[in-house]
């Protein structure tokens, strides 16, 4: 496989793509243009009472579930890393107690806190502080556990009944008497007054108990009273035809409204109940509610698919387009995934709409969005999704943006993961003093004036300018997280701290962007494009960064041998289609510095389309961005 010569030519644009400014456009609308007003956060920024809702499930090491609880309150921080919480608890089908606690919390620069679990002392739950909002889980402990915590801040001026009017979308998830399968999930619509009745509500959803089937209900004389210090109270009668196990929501909820009632989470204090419900003010009838999903978010949600919990922490890019590119942190039965991922989105004029196959809704101010794992048509899919805009980050002098190191290839929003031996992309701001790139490699740990270290090890550079930096994570980068540091001569960048994992992959593609038409070649190495197709049977090339260790480990920043196959130590697999392919090399792209590459068989049942899914896993993580050009067999 003497390749390499043929490569140089067919890739010398995706590699020279950081010089072009593509990448940097893309990334500029997403994570620094807006920053002109930002700064980096710490613990300050999380501080006063917060009203909060976290539900938890837990599982034997075969992933049966053997328990649930729940737990609503009220969390105070002081904005010195101390947290308190005093509410209500529930476990199993046991009475509610009265439950009280404290521990610590730590705020990231990029938003990401990290908090001592109030369901759980023994693990510690991955959060997201955002624009309005806290919200996260449990995914990085000892332990199976799947949860959701939403937290919302309350205002320091009183509240009534008034405080809630408008129209308002909703998710809620909820498991009876605290049986696993007993699980129901809806979609909600009501709108107020301000004056204490919600008059009927709507809402779309389905339960195990029912057969799956999707109902469509109108819960009548539904009420709320909101006492002045942000408390309050949703009632939700028993509504003739339903029977309790069907009706969708019902019961009295204790809830927390966040200031100007844009939004409020809450849950029942009854024995055996354990729902999460939360709502929040939809966009005006006007609104090109489309338009307004882009930017950066961050994300929590709880999943129970075919009988199988899951839970996440994550951060999604919304493009504006019908587009949203997410990344999260996955708990799974069998551990943590890593997991980066193009979701198709629509909104209608009144900001609710769809995202793959859920119901989704954005909030009045583009701040807030919700998913909710009811469909259109009959699912085993049961699940919430709350997001929340990130805050603004900015800097002054060497500034490296804590959201804004990335993977090279595939762009995926921060919290992804780097691997040794990935190219990973750094944005901010006065990061070089001239624009320099390398032509070939071995690529130089110094270029133009700057250097960029990883855990304390210099990292190769391929291209340098004040607002971007392309780099390679050296090979002996290891553990759980690293920290980046950016050095333009004596002057020194903030610190920015990453995941790290064993691989993440990201593929590349014609577009420069990390989505679409990947940058895969046919045998012939011709690029593969709609109009130039593979076809099933064919064998094709797809070229990623972050596939992590290689057999025969060799110097950082050098080319790989065009002589000896180099295959990486990972597990590596590729689904086309859904359809698992036959992969019959995946290691270093000969003749390349950072660039790898995975031989691949189209399945002879691949669906036949100019956009067929592509996906890669690995041993930690599962990337699905890219699409791949298959016509008919002759």
């Amino acid at each position: 496989m003497n390749e390499g010569t043929h490569l140089a030519n067919c890739f010398e644009y995706i590699l020279n793509a950081d010089q072009n400014g593509r990448r940097l456009f893309y990334l500029a609308t997403l994570l620094i243009a807006s920053q002109l007003h930002g700064q980096v956060l710490d613990n300050n920024f999380l501080s006063g009472l917060y009203g909060f809702r976290q539900v938890l499930v837990s599982t034997n090491p075969a992933g049966q579930p053997i328990e649930t609880r729940s737990l609503v309150g009220v969390l105070s921080f002081d904005g010195r890393g101390n947290v308190s919480f005093k509410g209500t608890r529930n476990l199993g089908n046991s009475a509610p107690n009265a439950a009280t606690g404290g521990g610590t919390y730590s705020v990231a620069p990029n938003g990401f806190v990290t908090m001592l679990n109030p369901l759980d002392t023994n693990s510690t739950l991955n959060l997201r502080l955002g624009a309005g909002l806290l919200v996260g889980s449990t995914t990085d402990s000892a332990g199976n556990l799947f949860d959701l915590l939403v937290a919302v801040p309350l205002s320091s001026s009183p509240t009534s009944n008034a405080t809630l009017t408008g129209n308002y979308a909703g998710t809620s998830i909820e498991f009876p008497n605290g049986i696993f399968f007993n699980v129901k999930n809806s979609f909600l619509q009501f709108t107020s007054a301000g004056q204490g009745s919600l008059g009927a509500v709507a809402a779309s959803g389905q339960t195990v108990q029912n057969g799956k089937r999707v109902m469509q209900q109108s819960i009548a004389g539904s009420s709320y009273s909101i006492a002045n210090d942000s408390s309050g109270l949703l009632v939700f009668p028993v509504t003739a035809p339903f029977s309790t196990a069907n009706q969708l929501l019902l019961g009295d909820k204790q809830i927390y409204i966040s200031p100007n009632g844009d939004y409020l989470i809450g849950g029942s204090v009854s024995q055996g109940a354990h729902d999460l419900i939360f709502a929040m003010r939809t966009l005006p009838g006007a609104t090109a509610a489309a338009k307004n999903f882009t930017g950066l978010y961050y994300g929590g949600g709880l999943r129970v698919n075919q009988s199988r919990p899951s839970s996440f922490a994550g951060a999604v890019n919304a493009l504006g387009n019908g587009k949203a590119v997410w990344s999260r942190r996955v708990r799974q039965p069998e551990g943590n995934v890593d997991s980066t991922a193009i979701n198709d989105y629509t909104l209608n004029p009144d900001g609710t709409g769809s995202m793959l196959s859920n119901r989704f809704a954005m909030g009045v101010n583009n701040n807030i969005f919700l998913s909710c794992g009811t469909s259109f048509v009959e699912s085993d899919n049961y699940e919430v999704i709350i997001g929340v805009k990130a805050r603004d980050l900015s800097g002054t002098g060497v500034f490296l943006n804590p959201a804004g190191v990335l993977n090279g290839a595939s762009f995926a929003p921060t919290g992804n993961p780097i691997a040794p031996g990935q190219f990973m992309a750094l944005f901010g701001t006065g990061l070089g003093p001239t624009t320099a790139a390398v032509s070939s490699a071995p690529f130089p740990t110094a270029l133009g004036g700057v250097t960029v270290t990883v855990q304390g090890r210099p990292a190769p550079l391929y291209f340098v300018s004040s607002g971007q930096i392309s780099a390679l994570v050296p090979f002996a980068t290891s553990g759980t997280t690293a920290e980046v540091v950016v050095k333009v001569g004596n002057l020194e960048s903030n610190r920015v701290t990453l995941p790290v994992s064993r691989s993440s992959p990201g593929i590349y593609t014609n577009t420069q962007n990390g989505i679409g038409a990947g940058a895969i070649l046919k045998a012939d190495f011709s690029l593969l494009t709609a109009s130039n197709p593979a076809r099933r049977g064919d064998t094709v090339l797809v070229y990623l960064t972050g596939l992590g260790a290689l057999e025969i480990p060799f110097a950082d920043g050098f080319a790989a041998s065009t002589t000896v196959l180099n295959r990486v130590t990972d597990l590596v697999n590729v689904y086309i289609g859904g359809i698992k392919a036959t992969v019959t090399f995946a290691g270093a792209a000969p003749g390349f510095a950072g660039l790898y590459q995975i031989n691949v068989q189209i399945p002879a049942a691949a669906p036949i389309g100019s956009a067929v899914p592509l996906a890669i896993e690995t041993s930690s993580s599962f990337h699905d961005m890219v699409d791949i050009a298959i016509s008919p067999t002759p």
